[in-house]
């Protein structure tokens, strides 16, 4: 999560006072993800110079993890695509999803400067041009890059971030004045001039530390789903989240935060830390409080989620919150990873709609999924350990598929002899769960009885 804020004002005048700034000082932009990056590019495109700052060896934090994409209503690939949607249907969609505690004004700005906001990603080289239906949306808006079918796959975190970057070391090279830029620098203070908060204070490479002056700084930093320090922000705002595992990597731990706040910043809504249903277990270590995210992607290209009685429990593209509490209601406790998870399975049609270079990533590569054409529902039904769960699949490789494996409302359906040709194949239609209506324009994904399955183990985790 980034928290973006231009501290114009200081509402504490206890600190030391700086020079004052000139007209041509640069603006100082603490965070390198994409608001940071943003702000930065239209920085120096409105004649500004800019320093950014960042605590890692390189930009993106939690952004360059982005795997789902961007939501926008009313782009140029919504038009090209025929999906009627409209500011309106956004508003209600995002107002909902936030059971109308979000405010109006900031949902609003949202929801009109979407698409303005997907085609500046798009005008700095990023293929936005395929649409998925993600949780909590009435139309598919979420924007991210096409799945190639075959090569490399282009994560849409990663080249966001790397098309801006190399966007703002082309004004640096076009204006090398007008761009500073500054890796492994950690801000632990703001400098002040007169009301106005003009600097930082840094420390780069251990002992050393440095004053950075400029007219104005904007914080776009603040995460803190990974921060477990002794003034953790988790524990003092969301304890309850404390429990599960988080998804943000170890720089999320709300400096950004904590330096307003240190300022006499007043902070709002704190308590909202989101919860994502989905996480890969990383089988050589299953109880790493760091996850890699399962995307929500993968289960808008038509994974399902099943509970250890191999019966699919919900709407996979319900809100993040439902999904979540149907987990922990419905699914078992996995005591190898020591958390409840969900079974999420995949055929070879939903691995073609996600995109099988992007897919073999988390297959081959990271060994997130395990491949089996065996019986789903005694598989999982007997696989209560990760340990186990793997065993069980290598060792039903042969096996077919029951039609108990994959139902709507009962285990073990009987389809009876007149009904024969039922039994090659199931539509796994959103519609046909008794789930939120709303959120049924999933297209179906066709499971038939002699298959290949992807499998994997997917806890809920802290995701920002």
């Amino acid at each position: 999560m980034h928290l973006v804020l231009l501290l114009a004002t200081l509402m504490s005048s206890s600190l030391a006072l700086s020079r004052m700034p000139k007209d041509d000082d640069p603006v100082i932009v603490v965070g390198g993800g994409l608001a940071g990056l943003s702000a930065a590019i239209e920085i120096v495109n409105q004649g500004g110079k800019v320093i950014l700052i960042d605590s890692q060896k390189d930009v993106g934090g939690n952004s360059a993890k982005a795997s789902s994409g961007i939501n926008g209503c009313g782009t140029a690939a919504q038009k090209i695509m025929k999906i009627d949607d409209s500011t309106d249907k956004f508003y209600a969609d995002t107002m909902s999803a936030g059971d109308r505690e979000n405010n109006p004004a900031l949902v609003d700005t949202l929801v009109h400067d979407s698409a303005e906001s997907v085609q500046f990603l798009i005008d700095h080289g990023v293929n936005l041009m395929d649409i998925n239906l993600c949780g909590g949306h009435s139309v598919p808006r979420t924007h991210w890059i096409p799945s190639p079918k075959e090569g490399k796959p282009s994560p849409v975190g990663v080249t966001i971030i790397r098309a801006l970057k190399q966007k703002l070391l082309d004004l640096q090279a076009a204006n090398p004045d007008a761009v500073t830029i500054k890796l492994e620098t950690e801000v632990y203070g703001l400098v002040t001039w007169n009301d106005y908060i003009t600097g930082v204070n840094t420390v780069h490479g251990g002992p050393k530390r440095e004053e950075i002056n400029g007219k104005a700084v904007i914080l776009a930093t603040g995460g803190y789903s990974n921060d477990h320090e002794k003034d953790s922000l988790l524990a003092e705002f969301a304890p309850k989240m404390i429990k599960f595992p988080t998804t943000n990597g170890p720089f999320a731990k709300g400096s950004g935060v904590k330096i307003a706040r240190a300022m006499g910043a007043q902070l709002v809504d704190m308590q909202y830390v989101q919860v994502h249903p989905t996480a890969f277990i990383d089988p050589a270590q299953p109880t790493d409080r760091t996850k890699f995210l399962a995307a929500e992607a993968l289960r808008g290209k038509g994974a399902l989620l099943l509970n250890d009685k191999g019966v699919r429990f919900g709407n996979e593209l319900g809100r993040r919150d439902y999904l979540t509490e149907r987990i922990l209601e419905d699914c078992a406790l996995d005591k190898e990873a020591n958390a409840k998870v969900a079974y999420m399975v995949m055929n070879e049609e939903a691995v073609q709609g996600f995109g099988p270079p992007a897919f073999n990533f988390y297959w081959k590569i990271k060994k997130f999924f395990t491949l089996a054409r065996c019986r789903i529902f005694d598989l999982i039904y007997h696989s209560h350990t990760l340990r186990t769960f793997r065993s069980s699949l290598s060792s039903t490789h042969s096996l077919p598929t029951p039609h108990a494996a994959i139902g709507s409302k009962c285990s073990r359906p009987d389809f009876g002899e007149k009904n024969r040709r039922r039994r090659r194949c199931l539509c796994i239609s959103l519609a046909i769960l008794p789930f939120s209506p709303k959120f049924h324009q999933r297209q179906p994904v066709n499971f038939a009885f002699v298959d290949y399955y992807w499998l994997t183990i997917a806890p809920p985790c802290r995701h920002f």
